[in-house]
């Protein structure tokens, strides 16, 4: 191996250990962030739908998310453990069109943040649902 290779195979592998010790912040919510997601059959490879979210509304004790997939439905999320806490029907005729709570989380799942690669964590999470 010549030593321009040696230089650069260095310089590779110190990179690559610098971004694995790197840490993840918690995320900041800002009114307007927008994600998109596809969702897939795993087994037909075949995309079934998507599913767009959006933060209308963000400060420190709370975020509101507006969820469309085929139904439209809201979020209230806790900007402290960074997790969604309840969600909401869609009802145009509701006060800011957020209707009966269809979800309630207990945010027992909260990612430990900062992030760190090999980070392990075990949780437990209760969901309610209208059905009990």
């Amino acid at each position: 191996m010549n030593r321009h290779a040696t230089h650069v195979l260095l310089l590779a592998i110190t990179l690559s250990t610098s971004v694995l010790a790197q840490e993840m912040p918690a995320p900041t919510l800002a009114v307007g962030d927008r994600w998109v997601y596809r969702e897939s059959d795993l087994l037909t490879k075949n995309e079934t739908g998507s599913l767009t979210e959006t933060v209308t509304a963000a400060d420190a004790a709370e975020y509101w998310i507006a969820a469309h997939r085929v139904a439209a439905t809201w979020w209230r999320g806790d900007s402290v453990k960074r997790v969604h806490r309840e969600q909401f029907a869609y009802d145009a005729g509701a006060a800011d069109k957020r209707g009966r709570i269809i979800a309630s989380n207990d945010a027992g799942c909260a990612y430990p943040w900062p992030l760190k690669v090999g980070t392990k964590f075990e949780c437990a999470e209760n969901v309610v649902l209208p059905n009990g």
